[in-house]
């Protein structure tokens, strides 16, 4: 027995730039007959596009793929049918939509494996991997465990950008507790906001802007 993984980068004369994929056994990761998981694009600070790819490991399968924008208006479904062992992606899937946007899936017959990759429109095309966030794993309680508004070597600036989404619902606002409990120890910090059902919304460089007297600093999220 053993693990894999694997790294897909792009070698530039200052580096390389890339993103690893977890290597998971097919019955692990993939979603079935009514199932459904969402993919949350880049933010509005910082341009990019995204690809999602549909993969069918084990026989014949189809999905729909919707496009909803930060307020929740969804597109017209995308219809995919996948012969057995193809791989479709579609390229710079929101590029219509207002950030924050993000893909939901939805299997109508087979199984698929489904990834989303965001890749940053400037010169070093850095890409990272957007999770599957699954319909039927919704909680009310999310740990992040690491942020940063911090330098790092080589010049390096670390910032972190947290999205929020609530697929579905009625009513008013969900209120949105979240926590920064600081990697050194010391006293939590908490911030709230909220968001109207079936919307999304990002805060980026979510560090400093919720919680500047942690800055410069690192630590863990949890959000309630």
């Amino acid at each position: 027995k053993l693990f894999a993984t694997e790294r897909v980068f792009n070698d530039a004369p200052g580096g390389t730039y890339g993103l690893s994929f977890p290597v998971l056994g097919a019955a692990a990761s993939t979603l079935g007959p009514g199932e459904a998981a969402d993919f949350f694009g880049g933010t509005p600070g910082h341009p990019s596009r995204t690809n999602l790819s549909l993969f069918a490991p084990f026989g014949a399968a189809s999905a729909e793929v919707t496009v909803l924008d930060s307020a929740g208006n969804a597109s017209p479904p995308i219809p995919v049918a996948l012969a057995p062992l193809q791989r479709f992606q579609l390229n710079d899937l929101l590029a219509s939509a207002a950030a924050p946007a993000r893909a939901t899936v939805s299997v109508l017959s087979g199984r698929i494996q489904a990834y989303a990759t965001v890749i940053d429109l400037a010169a070093n095309n850095d890409p990272f991997r957007s999770p599957s966030f699954s319909r039927g794993a919704l909680a009310s309680s999310w740990t992040i465990p690491a942020v940063a508004a911090a330098p790092g070597r080589e010049g390096a600036l670390f910032t972190s950008d947290l999205y929020l989404a609530v697929p579905g619902g009625s009513g008013g606002p969900v209120p949105v507790t979240i926590t920064f409990l600081p990697r050194g120890g010391g006293a939590p910090l908490v911030a709230t906001t909220s968001l109207l059902p079936g919307t999304a919304r990002v805060i980026e460089d979510v560090v400093t802007v919720l919680f500047p007297s942690a800055v410069p600093g690192a630590g863990a999220l949890a959000v309630d």
